[in-house]
């Protein structure tokens, strides 16, 4: 928690600007400290990381990327987002030398993903593909595909089937190498760096489009959604809270039980379930240059008085506690949180384990729904000089990201499916796995997430300034700053807030290194 602030003056811009740069060289060095306790043991790194994130010390998906540096043998712990920004010793990206596949292949490099069994739901299943009909002679050469090394196993039993099932990709080498994530502006240098087909994170899409490294087709990038389990909602303990559809029944069950709701009001990732729930809006915008600007800015606004009024309403709970992880709440009874804490909340929750999309909020009479910021991974299709290749790369890219491979990822590496009709619709889907497979796709939190991903909204570009702008915002809810303020000083505090996220576009430049 936030210490409280003795007074009220509102800082000047120059103070705004030297708390946030105090505050980033804090995240800087307590990072550092952080990574330094790897080598004390991977249980110990994962403790700091999670106390750094529970404290608001980290960007939102900085905890992801640390997390997935730590390979704890059986550990359920997986990041908000896995794109682990890592860099190869050259300094251009972490690979591994890959397997090649042709038609001619009998057998794949490996079965399943490389993750541990303890890290995926169904870590054993068999799975057989029904590749579609193609008579197309795509001719002959090389096509490159980087993949995070958790799927990287699965991916190359699905390269195997389809070049073995299609005639046309019989003088075509497919060759599957490992990358340690998914941040693809950091790993490569460029486009010649680039593989032919790679994994993105989602919110990468306009930068990767403005520097020229998705293929277009009908005037649309060629990309295709993998999985979107960035996303948050609601775990809770049934036993306690019998109706989760709204906020304050919520806190009233928490409140009398004696129990804690943890919500994460310090991080502006968390914040935007209120933001975009009451309808404001907070985006940027990409130039063909790959610079930041401010786009629609509507958070001082009556929609953002709304959101600011439920805010304060909850950090004035008996029950309310700024923390956004299992392992970390106290006597907790609800957890806003994500897929990756799955694991963490069936055990702290036993057989009252429960997961539903975010409840609605009531403020002045209205009610509104809380949204959330859907991230997750997709696959992109660098472009080609040569059309056929170029077909070629889009029809794999279609394969891989089918129906049927993504309730693959999901049974071998616990890849949540974009498509949330997957799990449920299997039947139709392409593929052939055994019953036991099936129990883990019941689980709540599946189905809570693919229904709050229906009610939020894809995270696009954000420059890291706003994070910090929202942080700090968070802070003085926290501190009591604005308690029974009326909306005219709610507004004037939004619209410094709208001010100083448009003015993050200034600082953010070239998103990437490219």
């Amino acid at each position: 928690m936030t210490s409280i602030q003795d007074d009220n003056r509102i800082p000047s811009l120059p103070e705004r600007k030297q708390a946030r740069l105090a505050r980033q060289k804090q995240i800087r060095r307590r990072t550092l400290l952080a990574l330094c306790l790897i080598l004390a043991g991977g249980a110990a790194a994962i403790a700091g990381f999670m106390v750094l994130d529970a404290r608001g010390l980290l960007a939102p998906g900085e905890l992801g990327r640390l997390l997935s540096s730590v390979r704890v043998q059986g550990s359920h712990v997986a990041g908000p987002s896995s794109d682990q920004a890592s860099a190869r010793p050259d300094g251009t990206g972490n690979s591994t030398e890959g397997s090649s596949t042709n038609a001619g292949s009998a057998d794949s490099a490996s079965a399943g993903s490389g993750a541990s069994a303890g890290n995926t739901p169904e870590a054993g299943a068999s799975v057989s593909y029904s590749v579609p009909q193609d008579n197309t002679d795509y001719g002959s050469g090389e096509i490159t595909l980087a993949v995070p090394s958790e799927i990287s196993g699965v991916m190359q039993d699905a390269v195997s089937a389809y070049t073995e099932a299609l005639p046309g990709m019989a003088n075509m080498t497919v060759t599957v190498t490992e990358e340690s994530g998914t941040d693809v502006l950091s790993a490569y240098s460029g486009t010649d760096d680039l593989p032919d087909l790679y994994v993105f994170q989602s919110e990468d899409r306009a930068l990767l489009r403005a520097k020229s490294a998705l293929a277009t087709e009908h005037d649309d990038d060629v990309c295709f959604p993998l999985t979107l389990d960035g996303g948050y909602f609601l775990y809770y303990d049934s036993s306690v809270i019998q109706d989760v559809s709204t906020l304050d029944s919520i806190l009233a069950a928490c409140e009398a039980s004696g129990r804690t709701f943890n919500m994460e009001l310090t991080s502006g990732w968390y914040q935007m379930a209120f933001f975009l729930g009451a309808g404001c809006q907070a985006e940027y915008t990409v130039s063909d240059d790959g610079s930041v600007a401010a786009g629609s800015m509507t958070l001082a606004s009556d929609s953002g008085v709304a959101a600011m009024k439920a805010m304060i309403h909850l950090a004035s709970s008996s029950a309310f506690s700024d923390i956004s992880m299992a392992a970390l709440a106290d006597r907790p009874a609800a957890i806003i949180s994500g897929i990756w804490d799955r694991g963490a909340a069936k055990e702290l929750f036993g057989s009252g384990y429960a997961a539903a999309k975010l409840p609605s909020f009531t403020v002045d009479g209205a009610v509104y729904p809380m949204g959330s910021l859907v991230e997750g991974r997709m696959l992109g299709v660098k472009p080609q000089e040569n059309a056929l290749k170029q077909k070629a790369c889009t029809a794999l890219a279609r394969w891989l990201s089918s129906p049927a491979q993504e309730l693959a990822l999901y049974r071998k590496a616990g890849w949540v499916p974009a498509d949330d009709t997957v799990l449920t619709e299997n039947d139709s889907a392409g593929t052939d796995v055994s019953a036991a497979s099936l129990t883990e796709e019941t689980d709540p939190a599946i189905k809570a997430l693919a229904a709050q991903n229906a009610a939020g909204s894809l995270r696009g570009v954000y420059p890291q300034d706003f994070w910090s702008f929202l942080t700090a915002f968070g802070d003085n809810i926290l501190a009591g700053k604005y308690q029974n303020a009326d909306d005219s000083t709610l507004l004037s505090a939004l619209q410094e807030l709208q001010s100083d996220c448009a003015s993050a576009a200034d600082h953010a430049g070239d998103a990437s290194n490219w």
